[in-house]
């Protein structure tokens, strides 16, 4: 299957977006990673989809990095 360069393109300015976007608007700003939010997880498989088609290791990083933060925090929740 080809890769459409443009496409992979773009998604890498969304994702860029959502990891670099340190601004917190309150509770309904979904454009951060740092939630259990639906639209968050729309992102990390879309991140997945295209670590997969790229073989980018930066995007494989960042999905492990992600899961090891939030499961720290439910683990602090947890004792």
């Amino acid at each position: 299957m080809s890769v459409n360069v443009e496409m992979l393109e773009l998604a890498d300015k969304v994702i860029g977006m959502l990891i670099n976007n340190d601004k917190r608007e309150g509770l309904y700003d979904h454009l951060h990673m740092d939630n259990w939010e639906w639209p968050t997880g729309v992102a990390l498989y879309s991140m997945y989809k295209v670590y997969k088609k790229t073989n980018d290791k930066k995007y494989l990083d960042y999905l492990i990095n992600w899961y090891d933060v939030q499961l720290a925090k439910l683990s602090r929740i947890k004792t």
